[in-house]
């Protein structure tokens, strides 16, 4: 019989702290026992800090030694494309992929240049290779790679407003969002050249709008091309709180991972840099959490340290896969959550566990997902169907 491989993934992970690593206490163990194991590196790591990215909310730089962290914990592949890929410029592209290399870390979705950025982290475990592919589709467009420029594997989506009340000036009644067909066809087209080469594809996304809980048009198409071009699994992060499960096609996609880690004071800081940036709001832009355009939000909690998230968005998980004879035949995953340390802790069946599950039952039924939930045996994990 052939060995079964484990495929772990969790969402953002924002190692901005001192003595970050112990964030990984509680979940060390099970990362580590996965055989790719794949985190979302949300934020640019380097010693050479500049300012690059007009986005208000773009991130300070951050000690490339934190990455280290990411190591102990068993990752071994780093998906990097986001909104946040460019905020430090060159510096912090090329200063995180080294680090990570140097680690023996796998990246995929930055690079220095476009062909870089848009190839995958290659892996192979007892026999199987897997091609992990990495995009975002938020963010200025400043982050974008390009055959001349470092930046992230960008898939630009077109959004246009429409008010049927013929009350000019009003905010829209719909919002609908398209990704673009010449994207879709450079994906598919890796996609199929990966899977000549004998690997099983695994897509990440950045997509999505922070902090809502609703899974818009295009990450539907999104997530579905992927399937339909041959992702065996579907990962997506960026709103900083889970959404809904799909079971697609008999693949599983999850619209988002939740945030994993979320340790930073770069929201909580006052200096001048800081402070200008977080006020930069150029042609009077209101953001993407109108109260008028998503469901409200619960307060920001003041109970974790370094958090900026609610009380809501520190249920998160561990996705898992479970592949034999480069097949998948189980997807599911461990459900965590984050503790007032700002650690994910799991959680199991009879206790928080059920609450996290009722969470994301939630979520589905907000979309109207009819995605099946089964615990295991020993109440630590839930399979889907």
């Amino acid at each position: 019989m052939s060995e079964k491989i484990t495929v772990l993934s969790v969402g953002d992970l924002i190692l901005d702290v001192p003595g970050v690593e112990a964030y990984f206490d509680e979940t060390r163990d099970i990362l580590r026992s996965g055989d790719v194991v794949i985190g979302q590196v949300e934020i640019p790591y380097t010693a050479r800090p500049h300012w690059s990215a007009y986005d208000y909310h773009s991130a300070p730089a951050t000690d490339p030694v934190r990455l280290e962290a990411m190591k102990g914990a068993g990752f071994n592949v780093g998906t990097c494309a986001g909104n946040h890929s460019f905020d430090q410029g060159y510096y912090g592209i090329a200063d995180t992929l080294d680090k990570l290399h140097e680690l023996g870390i796998a990246t995929a979705g930055e690079g220095l240049d476009y062909e870089e950025a848009h190839s995958p982290a290659v892996i192979e475990r007892n026999g199987t290779k897997f091609a992990c592919f990495s995009y975002t589709a938020v963010g200025p467009k400043t982050v974008q790679a390009t055959p001349a420029k470092a930046g992230a594997a960008f898939i630009y989506v077109a959004t246009s407003y429409d008010n049927d009340l013929n009350e000019p000036g009003a905010l829209p009644t719909h919002i609908y969002t398209s990704v673009s067909p010449a994207a879709l066809a450079d994906m598919r087209e890796r996609f199929r050249r990966a899977k000549e080469d004998g690997a099983l594809i695994v897509a990440s996304f950045h997509m999505g709008r922070m902090h809502s809980l609703d899974i818009q048009q295009y990450q539907f198409e999104l997530a579905h091309a992927a399937v339909d071009a041959g992702a065996e699994m579907v990962f997506a992060h960026h709103p900083h709180t889970l959404l809904g499960i799909e079971m697609y096609k008999g693949k599983p996609i999850w619209y988002s991972t939740g945030h994993f880690i979320f340790a930073t004071d770069a929201f909580l800081q006052e200096g001048t840099a800081l402070a200008g940036q977080r006020k930069f709001t150029p042609n009077h832009w209101q953001g993407v959490n109108t109260e008028a355009l998503i469901r409200p939000r619960e307060p920001i909690t003041t109970t974790v340290p370094y958090y900026v998230g609610d009380e809501a968005s520190r249920n998160t998980l561990i996705a898992k896969g479970v592949f034999e004879n480069g097949e998948l035949i189980r997807a599911g995953f461990i459900p965590c959550f984050i503790d007032d340390a700002g650690h994910p802790v799991p959680m199991r069946r009879g206790g928080k566990g059920d609450e996290v599950l009722a969470h994301i039952r939630m979520l589905c039924d907000l979309e109207q997902l009819d995605t099946k939930f089964t615990w295991s045996e020993d109440g630590t994990e839930i399979w889907l169907s």
